[in-house]
């Protein structure tokens, strides 16, 4: 993971008022070893991800599904939800996003993870614009 907080700064800087939350997605590849890996990734890496980022922070996460047409690029995904991109750069500089990067490093036996920053546009959380379920 090579993403910090700040070079994603001067890109979302001009964009502040279109933008209303903010997430980091997690993508794992598929681990050399998937027992080990599950292992690692549910007894050790959550719950320090849940320490580091606090009570007030969601984080979903998934695993990935194959089908017979497609098989998933990924195994696992996770979600770090961010009331405001100012939060998620106030986290990506810190000494616990340090600390999140080298487990998630750790845990990912199959290469890299690969890190995406998001931002959810203010349209979207207009009436009308509702996920759909």
């Amino acid at each position: 993971m090579h993403w910090t907080g700040q070079s994603a700064s001067a890109e979302v800087s001009s964009n502040k008022e279109s933008f209303v939350s903010a997430t980091i997605v997690v993508l794992y590849p598929h681990p050399q070893d998937p027992a080990r890996f599950e292992e690692a990734y549910v007894n050790r890496h959550l719950p320090l991800m849940r320490r580091l980022l606090g009570p007030h922070v969601q984080l979903p996460t998934y695993r990935a599904v194959s089908t017979a047409e497609r098989p998933s690029p990924f195994y696992r995904m996770a979600e770090i939800h961010f009331e405001t991109m100012a939060g998620l750069l106030e986290f990506a500089s810190s000494e616990q996003a340090q600390l999140a990067r080298a487990s998630a490093q750790d845990v990912s036996t199959g290469g890299p993870p690969i890190v995406l920053v998001c931002e959810r546009c203010a349209e979207e959380s207009r009436p009308g614009h509702e996920e759909v379920r």
